[in-house]
């Protein structure tokens, strides 16, 4: 009955998203209406820095935080990798799964066309064997787990424990 309200929907929708958006770009806010376009992310609005997201989520008001570093449009029009941070609060494995599936999935489709255009603009790459390229934006992702404690299991412990005794008596 506890975790039945997880599971109510059949899946996890809407999981709250923060942005530290340090690039400023027509790519980044590409990148976030992609990210928002699903049902998985709802966007819960922009931070300053990346430290103000644990109170957040602490307050569960946020469980995912993606980090746009400066100059990431202009390194990826150079041709230069650029790494996209995304700091994902898996206290709830559900949750947790959910938004690193589908962030990974919005920047490789984006890495991929941007590599795909690039080398077959250049003549360096047919369309069939354009997918072998490296990809241009890289995710990283931290997970972090909620100090609160909020969706966490062990709070359950005890009470599972105790319910194992008591099927077993009976």
């Amino acid at each position: 009955l506890l975790f039945s309200g997880i599971y109510w929907n059949k899946k996890v929708t809407h999981v709250p998203l923060v942005v530290v958006d340090s690039d400023h770009s027509a790519l980044s806010r590409q990148l976030l209406t992609s990210l928002q376009a699903g049902e998985s992310f709802r966007f819960a609005g922009y931070l300053d820095k990346p430290e103000d997201f644990l109170p957040l989520a602490i307050k569960g008001q946020a469980n995912v935080l993606v980090v746009f570093p400066p100059g990431m449009e202009r390194d990826v029009k150079k041709g230069k990798e650029t790494k996209v941070a995304v700091f994902v609060d898996a206290t709830s494995i559900l949750i947790g799964n959910v938004a690193i599936a589908a962030a990974s999935t919005v920047f490789t489709t984006y890495s991929v066309g941007i590599d795909a255009r690039k080398y077959m603009l250049r003549g360096m790459a047919s369309p069939a064997n354009v997918l072998t390229v490296a990809r241009p934006i890289t995710d990283e992702y931290r997970i972090w787990y909620n100090p609160a404690f909020n969706y966490n299991y062990t709070n359950f412990m005890l009470l599972g424990l105790v319910m194992i005794a008591v099927q077993l008596l009976t």
